[in-house]
């Protein structure tokens, strides 16, 4: 099997540019999710127990206030990523931001 460089591939057209895009923001997803709960599992599994609140939506319930944490995702020069829990005991929901 050959791997062929993304640049390669874009500059052929061989995938469009909305595909490309949904499939970064998934790899990010992904790679985000994945940092958060390596960092749960790296020794705090309660990791949301001392989180403060803030007056954020929950895009699911619509609860007004969720707890929060900032994470650093990427490199030093990007901004951090807020990661969001609805403090609504019922929902729970889980966003970023």
């Amino acid at each position: 099997m050959t791997c062929i460089p993304l640049e390669e591939v874009i500059d052929n057209l061989e995938i469009w540019p909305d595909f490309y895009q949904r499939a970064t923001l998934s790899f990010i997803k992904k790679r985000d999710d994945q940092l958060l709960k390596n960092f749960v599992a790296a020794g705090r599994p309660n990791i949301w127990a001392n989180a403060q609140q803030t007056t954020e939506r929950c895009p699911k319930c619509s609860h007004e206030r969720a707890y929060f944490m900032q994470l650093q995702t990427r490199s030093a020069d990007e901004p951090m990523t807020i990661f969001y829990r609805c403090a609504n005991p019922e929902c729970g929901n889980r966003w970023k931001e």
